[in-house]
């Protein structure tokens, strides 16, 4: 328990930065489970007051969020519009579940005699300590939730948090300087990414954090944060570097769609990769994955393998347009290929496919064939997201529109 409380709280002394306030024991959070709950600290969700949230063992101050892309280090719960630890028990470590949006260490029992912190029952069902098995076992009138934490009632006519439960509406998706609303998380995170880089990191930063996954994929070589928005919040820039994340099969689906916001600076007539996840042998006999270029002869081309030859390019009919924000989308269903430029259908192809089984995810460079990185990227990139199946073509004009509409004037 204390390890992972000291963990939580170094996550939270980042997270309080933002709250211009330290919570207290930061850094130092050692309480048991075992133990009451003192003065101003927190065991469960409902020991902390309105507008306030339990984080590493602390009340610390509601940061409201319309996504996680807002949260530093913990999770958006979409319901109270709030960063919190965690949305479901996969968020937590080890021996630990998600309850109300804060991860409790799962203890054993068999009676409520065996849970000793303040407030714990045994639950009938999962044979763990619990904060509620029913309404009754919660004050303050508060309800039992599914996951058996004590939280708002709701209205059983309107759905929502009852009024005296204090809950704020879920918060726009945010503004920018100039006043203008930008949905873009919201609405690509509605057709539910497996994978998104929003890549807003500050500057100096050596990784960039999915949001939606949470995979850290680390910087190697000059990349570098904080530069003008192609949609939302802030790009990345490459010149040179790229990001990397080892290899993970979850992303590895055989459907799937990749999504990119992307900008040349320069270098037409060479291949250039803004994001590649691919494998294939020194005699390019077997290939799997996938592979974004701008190409030699400066069109978007996917590279695609599928296990019995080398790469099938299919080159879309939009031309690379140096120093123009481009979106870009490649997808496949398992039948058809079909790569979007700017919303708008650029390559459409019937072909096969075998998703790779080894090799790095890469943002800014292709992966030779021993895995180090060739054809840089130079120029942007912003808002990268993987899915497990095939956008539409409705969903990417959507996406489209999304991203120019933060950019508006």
């Amino acid at each position: 328990m204390q390890v992972r409380l000291l963990a939580l709280a170094t996550r939270t002394c980042i997270y309080t930065v933002f709250l211009l306030s330290v919570p207290s024991g930061c850094g130092t959070a050692t309480e048991s489970m075992d133990s009451g709950t003192p003065p101003g600290s927190c065991h469960w969700a409902s020991d902390c007051a309105l507008g306030t949230t339990c984080v590493a063992s602390a009340c610390v101050a509601d940061v409201p969020c319309s996504s996680s892309r807002t949260c530093v280090g913990l999770l958006c719960d979409a319901t109270r519009a709030v960063c919190v630890e965690c949305s479901t028990s996969g968020d937590c470590p080890g021996g630990h579940s998600c309850h109300a949006g804060v991860c409790i260490e799962d203890v054993p029992c068999s009676s409520d005699r065996d849970c000793t912190t303040s407030g714990a029952l045994c639950a009938r069902s999962s044979g763990v300590c619990v904060e509620c098995n029913a309404d009754v076992d919660c004050t303050n009138g508060l309800g039992c939730g599914p996951d058996q934490a004590c939280v708002p009632r709701l209205d059983a006519s309107t759905g929502d948090a009852s009024a005296d439960a204090g809950l704020d509406a879920p918060s726009d998706s945010g503004s920018d300087a100039a006043g203008r609303t930008c949905a873009y998380a919201t609405v690509v995170e509605a057709d539910a990414p497996v994978a998104y880089w929003p890549l807003d990191e500050v500057a100096g930063s050596a990784s960039a954090t999915d949001v939606i996954g949470h995979r850290r994929a680390s910087v190697v070589g000059p990349v570098s944060f904080g530069v003008t928005a192609l949609a939302a919040g802030s790009a990345a820039r490459f010149t040179g570097g790229a990001i990397e994340l080892p290899f993970d099969a979850s992303l590895a689906t055989p459907r799937f769609s990749i999504e990119l916001w992307a900008r040349v600076d320069s270098a037409p007539g060479t291949f250039r990769s803004p994001l590649v996840f691919r494998t294939n042998d020194a005699a390019c006999t077997t290939t799997a994955g996938w592979a974004l270029y701008a190409d030699t002869a400066d069109h978007w081309t996917a590279w695609l393998g599928d296990a019995s030859g080398c790469w099938h390019e299919w080159a879309g009919s939009a031309p690379v347009v140096v120093h123009e924000a481009l979106h870009l989308v490649l997808t496949y269903d398992a039948t058809t290929f079909v790569l979007y430029v700017n919303g708008a259908e650029s390559m459409r192809q019937d072909d096969a496919y075998t998703p790779p089984a080894s090799g790095l995810l890469r943002m800014g460079a292709s992966a030779n064939t021993d895995g180090t990185a060739v054809f840089p990227f130079p120029g942007d990139l912003d808002e990268v997201g993987l899915y497990d199946r095939a956008l539409s073509a409705a969903q990417v004009a959507s996406h489209y529109r999304a991203g120019t509409d933060c950019l508006a004037p």
